[in-house]
């Protein structure tokens, strides 16, 4: 997971903001009646930003950072859960977080395998307290799951070399819990690893080797400039944004150029956004 740079709404997405507010009318009108807020009654008016999210990401998944084909039969995600959560789990409001179906701050673009893991999971730290209905985020509530448009993930996540694999695995108890919900898994026995996802992370890192040793090679002439500009040169196509699995790029490249080596040259690795 890396970052993500959501655009202005009425910059992207203009036709949302129609949708949300005849949604709302039309939802806290069947309250009245004594519908309950479940998935039938919010219905699917949402996926009018469905595109413009997809573009904005690039067509990578806010979790796992695969790319997919197009925005066709990919999920929104709804950060915080729009339908009725269940009654046995106390940390949200049973009536979910209907409010912010339609709102473009809680949506992001997800593949179906990360979407349906996390279900509507979303769970809070201890001695939070979860929002009053209609109210807005973030209040008093502080999630465990992380937002990828509001925080930065690679704080709580890092992929780490485990033989021939690239794990990732948590910095953190929130980076822990949200590796857990999404199914991405901890240890390379974990049952949810998914497989095909393991190895596309061990391509990506197995591709990345002529570059590192291109930097090797630079290193060893001790030439700054020579060192900076291979350096540039050779992460830029692996640190862009829009790229996949670019959390797993910067590990492998920390992982071969420790921040003390970097610190050395003035070496920067962080994502970079167009």
């Amino acid at each position: 997971m890396i970052r993500i740079r959501r655009a202005l709404e009425g910059d992207a997405c203009p036709e949302l903001a129609p949708v949300r507010n005849a949604e709302l009318v039309r939802v806290r009108g069947a309250m009245r009646e004594g519908r309950k807020t479940d998935q039938e009654l919010l219905g699917n008016a949402y996926k009018v930003a469905r595109r413009a999210l997809a573009e904005g990401q690039r067509f990578k998944c806010c979790y796992c950072e695969d790319r997919l084909q197009d925005d066709r039969w990919e999920h929104l995600e709804h950060f915080r859960p729009k339908a009725e959560a269940l009654r046995e789990e106390a940390s949200k409001p049973e009536t979910g977080y209907w409010w912010l179906t339609w709102t473009w701050e809680n949506l992001l673009f997800a593949c179906i395998r990360c979407n349906s893991a996390k279900g509507s999971s979303f769970p809070l730290i201890e001695g939070s307290v979860a929002l009053a209905p209609e109210e807005e985020p973030p209040g008093a509530e502080h999630p465990v799951l992380i937002d990828p448009a509001n925080e930065d993930p690679h704080e709580h996540i890092q992929f780490r070399p485990f033989g021939e694999h690239w794990i990732p695995g948590p910095r953190t108890t929130r980076g822990e819990a949200m590796l857990r919900t999404v199914d991405l898994g901890l240890e390379p026995d974990h049952e949810g690893r998914r497989v095909g996802l393991q190895q596309d992370w061990d391509e990506h890192a197995r591709s990345m080797r002529p570059a590192i040793e291109a930097i090797e090679r630079a290193f060893e002439s001790s030439d700054a400039q020579r060192i900076r500009s291979t350096w540039n040169e050779r992460t830029r196509p692996y640190r862009v944004a829009s790229q996949r699995f670019v959390a797993l790029a910067l590990d492998v490249l920390d992982h071969h150029f420790p921040e003390h080596v970097r610190r050395r040259w003035d070496l920067e690795l962080t994502v970079l956004y167009p």
